[in-house]
């Protein structure tokens, strides 16, 4: 476990992915793959439980979707997040809120513009970060 990494070096660390070399799952979700970055990503930010959790959403709601892309909000200083679930389309299909996480990324705010603590990609079942896409 990398706990004392910075969250820039984290950001910095995860946007090095840019292909991935090998495909993963989880038991529990066989039929949806994911990256290298996927995985850089939970063992860097000790999160396989939001990595499980996005698997289990897509597996029951969105399995089939062409494309999704999942957003992970959270404000620094507070201990609660939420993820977000958008359609190709760009319109919110799901919303998950956590009451308490330690997720070490947050919501961050870059040439007057606002973007989430994490963005992550799915298509063709298979979920990847988008330097990887």
């Amino acid at each position: 476990m990398e706990t004392t990494l910075t969250e820039s070096q984290i950001r910095e660390q995860l946007r090095m992915n840019t292909g991935t070399t090998g495909y993963y799952h989880h038991p529990l979700f066989k039929a949806i793959n994911y990256t290298d970055g996927i995985r850089d990503l939970y063992q860097k930010c000790e999160s396989l439980w939001l990595v499980i959790d996005i698997l289990a959403i897509i597996k029951l709601c969105y399995l089939d979707h062409e494309f999704i892309t999942i957003h992970l909000h959270k404000n620094k200083g507070e201990d609660s997040c939420y993820v977000t679930y958008h359609g190709h389309d760009g319109n919110e299909l799901h919303k998950q809120e956590y009451t308490y996480t330690d997720f070490p990324l947050n919501d961050y705010t870059q040439n007057g513009n606002h973007y989430p603590a994490l963005k992550l990609y799915y298509a063709s079942r298979v979920l990847y970060l988008p330097s990887e896409h």
